[in-house]
C-alpha cells in the first residue's frame, strides 16, 4: 500500500454539536495526536466550506496528520504502531471513534466508487435480504 507519510483521521461528532464544541474537541484531538513523538504537525477541520463544494456537516471532523521522516522515528516504530498509538491517544476523548486512512488513498477510492452525488446511504445489519429490500 502507498505510504504517503501522512495520516487522515476521521470521526463523527454528535449531530447537534455546536461550532464551539466541535472546535474544542478538535483542539483536544490535535493535542492528543501531537503527544505521539512521530507526529510533526496536525491540521483539522469540521464542516464544509462556505462555497458548498464539500457536503460534510459540522459533525464530521477530519484531521490531517503529517508524520516526521522515518529516520526520526523511535527505534522499532512502524506506521501500524504509530496508528495504534494515535488511536490510544484519541481514546481519552469521550464519544469519538476515529478511523485512520491516508488523503490520496481516500481520494482515489472516492474516484473509483464513482459516487458523484452528495447523498450516500450506508446500510449495516445481519439480514442481507431485508437490507437489499
Amino acid at each position: 500500500e502507498l505510504d504517503e507519510g501522512t495520516t487522515w483521521v476521521n470521526f463523527s461528532l454528535s449531530p447537534n454539536v455546536s461550532t464551539a464544541e466541535a472546535s474544542r474537541i478538535l483542539r483536544m484531538a490535535r493535542k492528543a495526536l501531537l503527544s505521539v513523538p512521530e507526529v510533526r504537525t496536525t491540521v483539522s477541520k469540521a464542516g464544509q466550506p462556505e462555497d458548498g463544494t464539500d457536503p460534510k456537516t459540522i459533525s464530521m471532523a477530519e484531521i490531517f496528520v503529517d508524520l516526521k521522516p522515518e529516520d526520526q522515528w523511535r527505534a522499532g516504530m512502524t506506521r501500524a504502531k504509530i496508528t495504534e498509538e494515535m488511536g490510544r491517544a484519541l481514546s481519552a476523548i469521550p464519544g469519538i471513534d476515529p478511523a485512520f486512512s491516508q488523503p490520496i488513498r481516500d481520494n482515489v477510492l472516492e474516484s473509483i466508487s464513482q459516487i458523484k452525488g452528495q447523498i450516500v446511504i450506508k446500510l449495516a445489519g445481519d439480514d442481507l435480504v431485508e437490507m437489499k429490500r
